[in-house]
């Protein structure tokens, strides 16, 4: 049963070369969806009635922007206008990197050095409730060498930075050169009736509340063909406003080599999942007695079909119980002697909105192992854990402008619990666990670009108005904690890897194109966990620990 389903799946992938959804924001295309979200703290917009905590959002049904906007009709008909064809805009993003990498939430444009394009363009077509899109996306990068983490003498150490490369299935260099690769984008074929759609669908994902970054779901990966069953509006009751997804669908490992080091590309990698199956479930709730209130879960499961069952819960295991003594895991493993063969992640998130303030915060807090039971829960919250939180601030200024504060904190790292629970100091990272390789996509983990076990902090101030926009960018990123907190429970570090950066962003809408972007200086200290001052004994001896980079970024729409 397992290997029809992927067959069939597969075979969805290759017809989504036809397929497509109707006029959407893509998701993780930021300046659209910052606007869309803005215009809800100013309440300009029916899109305050969206939660924004699942994206993509469909422009149909929002007062973003002209209706003509985004989508040139190029026939209509029928004696209810129910049949349509359009162009969707032509997408440009170009992107460099000085001397390194440094990941961006942008789909499947991956955390490379150099250079790098991506061009997405497409049409739609609409009869009564039928939609099609089609909307492929082209990706070309120079991928340029740099220096990586260089093998040590402790072949204890080398082992351990390897695993987490295997684990998270993150390599330093995909692809070991330049390339050009071609994805579906985001395409669909999808059924609508109410407020549900039905359907076939590529198109890039991003749940919960981030600005940035998402703990299940970020925009941080290639799209993959699935199924899906979702609200493309929110669905109104009489308690208040749903929206929900579940997909069910295919997803690939990276094989490649995973070092620019071929004495760590040398350690054995084990065989890896292959093809993987993905299920995946997002629900949100906007109280109706609460306004400005969102609330939700996501849950996302991932197995080899090597192993997949055909059974319901197999095949849907987002429907399992939350701990392990509500399942039959517990009485598999012992009877086995195996661990269970499917990974998971899950999340609870929130996001509230002042209205009167014209401003929002939001938290996301997820787990990546099963409990025990709901006692081990309350008693060991941090275990296995990650979160993220963040607001959004407008200031009123004369002719509509705005002054925009936000802000976004990503905790990937894990909790200290990790001394106490295993002896070795090191579990797991987030967007990793025992078996399946990583949750992500060719390489790419789903939520977040900034690499496992890392964490970060986001702070922006722009000056808005309309797609006007003007402002500074600081971040800081702490690389791969979890691996240099393990390093430390048995040999004498150095310093953590930390990076600065500050930069420009700006954006303007000129006629038929919007333009953005932004020019980022890269402080990187002790960077590889080199140290601080070459005069330093340090655990990775080096000549050059403190490096400059830069980053530009420029995104382009123009529609027709």
């Amino acid at each position: 049963m397992s290997y029809r389903l992927r067959s069939i799946l597969l075979f969805i992938f290759g017809l989504q070369l036809f397929s497509l959804n109707a006029q959407q924001i893509p998701a993780g295309w930021t300046i659209m969806e910052e606007v869309a979200r803005r215009n809800a703290l100013l309440d300009t917009s029916t899109s305050s009635g969206y939660s924004f905590l699942l994206r993509p959002l469909d422009l149909e049904y929002m007062d973003l922007m002209d209706s003509t906007f985004l989508v040139k009709e190029l026939v209509s008909g029928g004696k209810k206008k129910d049949f349509s064809i359009g162009l969707l805009p032509l997408y440009q993003n170009v992107k460099f990197v000085t001397g390194r990498t440094y990941g961006l939430n942008l789909g499947a444009m991956s955390r490379t050095a150099g250079l790098q394009s991506y061009t997405s363009a497409g049409i739609y077509m609409k009869y009564k409730f039928l939609h099609l899109q089609v909307q492929p996306e082209l990706i070309s990068s120079q991928n340029s060498s740099f220096t990586g983490f260089d093998p040590q003498e402790s072949t204890r150490i080398n082992n351990l930075y390897f695993s987490i490369l295997r684990r998270s299935n993150q390599p330093e260099r995909p692809h070991g050169g330049a390339y050009s690769r071609a994805f579906l984008g985001n395409s669909s074929l999808t059924a609508r009736i109410g407020s549900i759609e039905a359907g076939l669908s590529t198109a890039g994902l991003f749940w919960g509340p981030g600005q940035f970054a998402g703990l299940i779901f970020g925009n941080a990966a290639p799209s993959f063909p699935y199924l899906t069953l979702n609200t493309f509006k929110p669905a109104k009751t009489f308690l208040g406003n749903f929206e929900f997804q579940m997909i069910s669908g295919v997803i690939r490992t990276y094989e490649g080599l995973l070092s620019q080091s071929p004495e760590l590309n040398n350690i054995s990698r084990g065989e890896g999942p292959g093809d993987k199956y993905v299920n995946a479930l997002s629900v949100t709730y906007s109280p109706k007695w609460i306004p400005g209130l969102h609330v939700g879960a996501n849950r996302i499961f991932q197995e080899s079909f090597t192993t997949l069952g055909n059974d319901f819960i197999s095949l849907f295991p987002v429907f399992m119980g939350i701990t392990k003594e509500s399942t039959s895991i517990l009485e598999e493993e012992q009877v086995t002697g195996q661990i269970d063969p499917d990974d998971q992640q899950i999340s609870v998130f929130a996001r509230y909105q002042f209205k009167k303030a014209k401003a929002e915060l939001y938290f996301e807090y997820g787990r990546r192992d099963h409990n025990l039971n709901w006692r081990e829960f309350i008693l060991n919250p941090e275990h296995a854990r990650a979160y993220l939180f963040g607001f959004n601030k407008l200031f009123d200024l004369p002719n509509g402008e705005h002054i925009q504060v936000r802000s976004e904190i990503l905790q990937q790292q894990e909790s200290i619990n990790r001394s106490i629970r295993y002896l070795s100091g090191f579990g797991a990272s987030w967007a990793t666990h025992s078996r399946q390789y990583g949750f992500g996509n060719l390489g790419q983990n789903f939520g977040s670009s900034i690499g496992t076990g890392s964490n970060s902090q986001t702070m922006e101030v722009s000056w808005v108005k309309g797609f006007s926009k003007l402002g500074l960018l600081l971040e800081r990123v702490e690389r791969n904690a979890d691996f240099f907190y393990a390093v430390s429970t048995f040999a004498p570090v150095s310093k953590p890897w930390v990076d600065l950066s500050g930069g420009v962003i700006f954006a303007h809408h000129w006629q038929n194109l919007i333009f953005s972007g932004r020019l980022q200086a890269i402080r990187a200290y002790n960077y590889q966990w080199q140290g601080s001052f070459p005069s330093e004994a340090t655990l990775f001896p080096a000549s050059n620990q403190n490096k400059n980079s830069l980053l530009g970024l420029m995104n382009m729409v123009y529609h027709f």
